[in-house]
C-alpha cells in the first residue's frame, strides 16, 4: 500500500474523482481519496507534531474500516459505546482512560515515552490495582493496615533506575514492613 503523508495523495493520484482506486498490491482499495482529502485539510494546523499524529490516526482508522468492511450497523454501535463511555465520564471519573489501559495503549505510550537501558528496570503505568496516594512510611514501618493471620512472606528485589540511585528493597511479612537500602555505588 502506498504510504499517504499530510501533502495529499501521492502524485498521479485524484482527489476525491473516484469511489475505487487500485493500491500497490493490486487490490481495490476503496474511496482512498476521502482518506487524503481528510488529511489534507489538517496542512495549516498550528502544531505540527498533533498534525503527524492526527494524519496517522486519520490513516490507520481508514484502512482498519476498509479491512474490516464496517457496516453501518457496526459503525453505530461503536459510536454508542463511546457515547456511553463519555457520559460516565466525570471530573472524578475517566473511562476513555480505562479504555486506553484495556486496549493496552497506556503501557505501549509509557514503554515508548520512558526507554530504559541495559540493566535498568522497566517502566510501568498504575495497574488495575492502583488505590490512589497512599501514605509516606519510613523505613521499618508497617505496610498494613490490620493484622494479618497468614503465613509471613519475605522477599526481595532492586529497583534500577537511569536517572535515580539504585534502592535494595526487602520486605518482610512477619515484621510486616519494607525497607529500602541504597545499593553501593549508585
Amino acid at each position: 500500500m502506498t504510504p499517504m503523508t499530510d501533502a495529499g495523495p501521492p502524485e498521479g493520484r485524484a482527489r476525491m474523482t473516484s469511489i475505487i482506486a487500485t493500491n500497490d498490491s493490486s487490490r481495490a482499495e476503496i474511496f482512498p481519496e476521502l482518506t487524503y482529502d481528510v488529511i489534507d485539510r489538517m496542512k495549516d494546523a498550528e502544531n505540527p507534531r498533533l498534525r503527524a499524529i492526527l494524519s496517522l490516526v486519520v490513516s490507520h482508522v481508514h484502512a482498519i474500516v476498509r479491512e474490516a468492511k464496517i457496516t453501518h450497523d457496526e459503525w453505530w454501535q461503536a459510536i454508542d459505546f463511546l457515547t456511553r463511555a463519555g457520559k460516565m465520564c466525570s471530573g472524578h471519573r475517566q473511562e476513555f482512560i480505562l479504555l486506553s489501559d484495556i486496549l493496552g495503549i497506556s503501557m505501549l505510550v509509557d514503554a515508548i515515552d520512558h526507554v530504559g537501558g541495559p540493566g535498568l528496570s522497566e517502566s510501568t503505568v498504575l495497574g488495575p490495582f492502583y488505590a490512589g496516594q497512599q501514605r509516606e512510611l519510613a523505613a521499618g514501618e508497617s505496610i498494613l493496615l490490620r493484622e494479618e493471620e497468614s503465613e509471613p512472606l519475605e522477599t526481595e528485589g532492586f529497583r534500577r533506575g537511569h536517572k535515580s540511585r539504585n534502592f535494595a528493597v526487602y520486605i518482610d511479612s512477619s515484621r510486616q514492613s519494607i525497607t529500602r537500602q541504597p545499593l553501593l555505588g549508585s
